[in-house]
């Protein structure tokens, strides 16, 4: 995972007596966690997820969610499918998404790499909102 700092500064006065400017907007908007306020696109959120992948192997849905909580994403801002089927049985697939201003970043974990092409498990990408404002269809699973 990579940690970004920004906005450091000595504490040192201004040298012209003049006060610092105020920074520049953001053009990533940020999600407020638990912690700082991180930014987040596409890439952060797939990078969190992707780490999580590597370093669990066979992640479940809360594996995701609890790393994009400690990356600094709100819990109230996360939506996630079930890992268990109406049958009782694994789900092929986890989705975990999170809304970003206008968008969704939705994560998709599939348990099997897809046919025989040997796909990749993990896939991330970016959708509008559903016009309830949600970004999954259903009864999300609550996030732990």
């Amino acid at each position: 995972m990579t940690a970004v700092l920004s906005g450091c500064a000595l504490g040192l006065p201004p040298i012209d007596g003049s006060a610092p400017p105020p920074p520049a907007p953001s053009a990533v908007p940020s999600v407020d966690g638990p912690g700082p306020a991180v930014p987040l696109d596409l890439e952060a959120f797939d990078a969190i997820n992707r780490e999580t992948v590597a370093s669990i192997g066979d992640p479940s849905g809360a594996d995701l969610t609890r790393a994009l909580i400690a990356g600094g994403v709100n819990r109230a801002g996360l939506e996630i499918t079930a890992d268990i089927t109406a049958a009782d049985k694994r789900a092929d697939a986890v989705f975990v998404v999170v809304r970003v201003g206008d968008s969704c970043l939705v994560g998709q974990y599939r348990h099997k790499a897809s046919g025989e092409d040997g796909g990749p498990r993990y896939l991330g990408s970016v959708v509008a909102p559903l016009a309830t404002g949600r970004c999954l269809i259903g009864d999300p699973v609550p996030v732990e």
